[in-house]
């Protein structure tokens, strides 16, 4: 049926989201927002079809506490039985096993320029991580999933990107050719 949602309810949504994205963000707390699995109950906003202002505004600032989760590197962790602090490879293996990589790559074909760009941040810090970038890399089909959106972003005669957004693609692509199966692709 018909879904409708006013300003009102948007930033209602949208200002809980910003205490997630602190929680999300912090490396004490980023941990237990996994294991909780609460960035899941954030992928019917990004997977929303519906292209409104307030439902725009619900998706980008989704997509603000998913990159929360990756923006913060916390690369010399070293996680014990009494923290909550978690690595940065399992927050990519989180992202990696839980499908977000799908979400983004529909928000960066279809999206607006700023849910775009946090989508195409998203994929580049994946991408960044030797995980992210083997599974990207492990199948033909995967690999030029991500390159035929980076392609088509860049190539979309309708819509002049920023250079905030073309610097992630080149990122992105840079980051590819570091896999010597995406590099002869």
């Amino acid at each position: 049926g018909n879904i409708e949602m006013n300003s009102n309810h948007s930033n209602r949504c949208c200002n809980a989201l910003a205490l997630l994205q602190c929680v999300a963000s912090h490396p004490e707390t980023r941990g237990l927002f996994l294991k909780a699995y609460i960035p899941l109950f954030l992928y019917p906003f990004l997977n929303t079809e519906l292209n409104s202002r307030p439902f725009e505004y619900l998706r980008l600032t989704s997509l603000g506490v998913i990159g929360a989760l990756v923006k913060h590197p916390h690369p010399n962790v070293v996680p014990n039985a009494a923290s909550c602090i978690i690595p940065d490879c399992e927050v990519t293996e989180f992202l990696v096993k839980t499908e977000a990589i799908p979400l983004c790559l529909h928000i960066m074909e279809y999206g607006n320029e700023l849910s775009q760009t946090v989508a195409t941040f998203i994929i580049q810090k994946i991408l960044l991580d030797d995980y992210g970038l083997n599974y990207v890399c492990k199948t033909s089909d995967r690999f030029f999933a991500i390159s035929q959106v980076l392609t088509k972003m860049i190539q979309d005669s309708n819509k002049k990107p920023s250079k905030k957004l073309i610097k992630h693609v080149v990122r992105c692509y840079l980051r590819l050719c570091d896999d010597k199966r995406a590099l002869l692709a």
